[in-house]
């Protein structure tokens, strides 16, 4: 948890912080779904695996284009 601020602002020296925040809450968001599937047995289906799929693709294009600044 306190690690978590200090990556994001790692994260700002490479790219918008918009763009690092949107980053880094997508991420969050995945990590803690996971998290709950695995450590406390939460009910995962289709719709939710296709959501957070979304998600992710969203960090991927965000982190592809982070160096194309306007």
């Amino acid at each position: 948890m306190y690690l978590s601020p200090m990556c994001v602002g790692m994260a700002m020296d490479e790219m918008d912080l918009g763009t690092a925040y949107s980053m880094w809450t997508g991420m969050g968001a995945v990590f803690t779904i996971i998290a709950g599937y695995l450590l406390y047995k939460e009910k995962v289906d289709r719709i939710k695996i296709a959501l957070v799929s979304m998600i992710l693709f969203g960090v991927v294009g965000l982190h592809l284009t982070a160096g194309a600044r306007a």
